[in-house]
């Protein structure tokens, strides 16, 4: 058993340990709020949903952070009007955006010939 204990010794890893603690906490209080509204799906859409505005960014030189986070605020305005505006589910909305977005992404990365 000394050896699990032996591990801990040095200082960056009890500053790890502290460190995944504090994320366990915090990602777990988060995570159920996200499964109980039905927004589990909602970071992998907006992961895939950024890829328009970080085309666009790189296509035009600037910060593709940027292009990230409009293109992130875009998706998450048309999954809150969509959802709003209609009978659909906010799950359902986030599908349709998550295909578009990465369907216009995948149209202006093809379209643009700097990318090859």
């Amino acid at each position: 058993m000394d050896w699990l204990i032996d591990a801990f010794e040095p200082t960056f890893m009890q500053r790890a340990l502290i460190g995944s603690l504090i994320a366990v906490v915090a990602t777990s209080l988060v995570g159920t709020w996200v499964v109980l509204r039905g927004l589990a799906f909602l970071g992998d859409a907006l992961a895939h949903g950024v890829i328009p505005g970080i085309a666009l960014a790189v296509l035009w030189s600037f910060n593709p952070l940027i292009g990230a986070f409009v293109a992130a605020i875009v998706m998450s305005g048309l999954v809150s009007m969509v959802s709003n505006r209609s009978t659909v589910r906010e799950d359902t909305a986030i599908g349709l955006l998550f295909v578009g977005m990465l369907s216009l992404g995948i149209v202006i990365v093809s379209r643009a010939g700097s990318f090859s």
